[in-house]
Formats: C-alpha cells, structure tokens, sequence
C-alpha cells in the first residue's frame, strides 16, 4: 500500500525536524488517524 509507506516516508521526514511544533503536531496527527485506521 502506497499510503503506508507514504506515512512513514513522512514520518521519518517529520522525525528528522522535531525543532518543529507544527511538525510534532503532524506526527500525533499521523499517528492519531493511522492507530484509528488500524
């Protein structure tokens, strides 16, 4: 599935620049829909 590793791809991208706020809140969101979508 292309959307999971999109995901993750973003993940990793997101990870990488936790100096972010608005990156953190992408992560929690991320993780947030995809444990529902699970």
């Amino acid at each position: 599935m292309f959307y999971s590793e999109k995901v993750i791809d973003s993940l990793k991208k997101i990870s990488s620049s936790l100096k972010d706020p608005r990156r953190i809140m992408g992560v929690l969101f991320l993780k947030i829909h995809f444990t529902t979508d699970l």
